[in-house]
This record gives structure tokens, sequence and C-alpha cells, in this order.
């Protein structure tokens, strides 16, 4: 399964450097940020399988854009 991750990294055009140290992880976090910059982190939790929102807080990140959709 990582074979065909990297597969996809390398014709998107990842650096090399990069795709040699990609993980399967490495999208599932990806997919934890980007569903923590449109949902809130109960729910984040709750898709990704955590028994803990504190450990869903490492997926989460503040960013500007985050702000203005709570404001």
């Amino acid at each position: 399964m990582v074979a065909s991750l990297r597969k996809a990294a390398r014709k998107a055009g990842m650096p090399e450097h990069q795709v040699k140290h990609l993980r399967y992880h490495d999208f599932r976090h990806l997919a934890g940020t980007e569903m923590g910059s449109v949902g809130d982190v109960p729910t984040v939790a709750y898709l990704l399988g955590h028994q803990h929102v504190t450990t869903t807080a490492k997926y989460v990140h503040a960013s500007r854009s985050r702000a203005a959709i709570v404001l």
C-alpha cells in the first residue's frame, strides 16, 4: 500500500527526498488536519476513531481562516 501512495506522490510532483520518507500515517494526519480546519475537534476525533480529543488536538492547527469561520 505504501508503494502505491509513493507512486501517487511522485506523479503529483512531490520531491523524491520527501517521497522516500512518506508513510501511510502522513495521509491520515493530513486528512485529520483538513477535517480540523472545517470541523470541530470532537467530531474529528470521532471520525478518526480517537478516544481522547487530546490525541485529535495534534491534528488541528489554528489559522486565520479557521478563526474567521469560528467568529
